[in-house]
């Protein structure tokens, strides 16, 4: 089972460098994203279902989300105003660049990153690989 999840993880990465290196060609220069994105999610996912394990991904009862979401808009107060400082400081000081805190594309944006980056990372290595992973080392040795 090892043996396959690293085969299977080591092509989801090298179909990755490839679509990198190839990302100059007209027809992936537009779409690149949405490539990496399937070639991240459907290995994993079929993968699981062929071998019939567990995807788990999100939380298991209504505690659980309302804990987890709880901690998200806690740790999003601490790290987005001072992010914005960071990067405020950057852009302004080192870069010499304007400085725009909201772009104006920001729904586009978010829809982008939620379901061209974050869903996909999420679905191969918190759900797929860390899953399997998990099977096969103690949590007393994952802490090493």
């Amino acid at each position: 089972m090892l043996l396959e999840t690293a085969l299977i993880f080591l092509s989801v990465i090298g179909g990755l460098h490839l679509l990198y290196l190839y990302r100059g060609v007209p027809f992936l220069s537009h779409t690149i994203s949405t490539w990496a994105a399937l070639l991240m999610i459907y290995p994993p996912l079929l993968h699981s279902r062929l071998r019939k394990l567990p995807l788990p991904l999100f939380e298991k009862t209504g505690n659980d989300l309302v804990r987890s979401f709880r901690l998200f808009l806690l740790t999003s107060l601490v790290v987005f105003p001072l992010f914005l400082i960071a990067n405020h400081y950057f852009q302004k000081r080192i870069a010499g660049l304007t400085f725009h805190p909201i772009p104006f594309d920001l729904v586009p944006a978010l829809l982008t990153q939620l379901f061209l980056v974050s869903l996909p990372e999420e679905i191969l290595f918190r759900g797929w690989l860390q899953g399997i992973l998990a099977r096969f080392v103690s949590p007393a040795k994952a802490l090493l």
